[in-house]
Order: C-alpha cells, then sequence, then structure tokens
C-alpha cells in the first residue's frame, strides 16, 4: 500500500486468496513464486482483461513449465531474460485461452 501511495498509481490491495478474489479485467498481471504456470494461466484466465498482459518470474525450470502449460493452455509467450537470476526469466505472456 505505501508504493502504492508513494508512486501514486491507480491499484488496490486486496486481503483475500487470488481464488475467491472478485474477476479484475486487470491489463497487466505479475506473479513470483506464487505457482506452476499452469496455476497461474488459471488465475489469469479469471483476473486479466482479454488483451491483457501477464508478467510472470520463472526460474530455471521455465521451458518444461511452459512446455507443461501448453497441454492446458494456448497462449503467447515472450522470455525476457532476468536481470537477478542468471538462468531466470520474465515470461510476457498474453492471449490465454484453454485447449
Amino acid at each position: 500500500r505505501s508504493v502504492i501511495r508513494k508512486a501514486d498509481l491507480n491499484a488496490s490491495v486486496e486481503c483475500v486468496r487470488v481464488e475467491q478474489a472478485k474477476p479484475h479485467d486487470a491489463d497487466v498481471i505479475s506473479a513470483r513464486a506464487l505457482a506452476d504456470l499452469s496455476t497461474l494461466l488459471s488465475f489469469c484466465e479469471r483476473h486479466l482483461a482479454a488483451n491483457g498482459t501477464a508478467l510472470l518470474q520463472k526460474g530455471a525450470s521455465w521451458e518444461n513449465e511452459v512446455q507443461q502449460a501448453e497441454i492446458e493452455w494456448k497462449f503467447s509467450v515472450e522470455p525476457l531474460k532476468s536481470v537477478t537470476a542468471p538462468k531466470a526469466v520474465l515470461l510476457k505472456i498474453r492471449d490465454i485461452a484453454r485447449v
């Protein structure tokens, strides 16, 4: 909340599990160390706007997570090199849909 206030952002914090939160139609969703990619995509399906972007930090096994997620999901993904860990990436994901 202090970051929202200091950066003068149009944002809010909800103290509720993501699975129980009302859908948000968000332009951008980000997550770090929350769940495997398939689970994150289910959260994005619920909360991300149709033309929105998910920015998801993933570790060294990110390619395996993408392959596993492609069994259940269709999406476009752009891996961006992490500046914090040599084998990690930031996945820029759009066009999320169940297979």
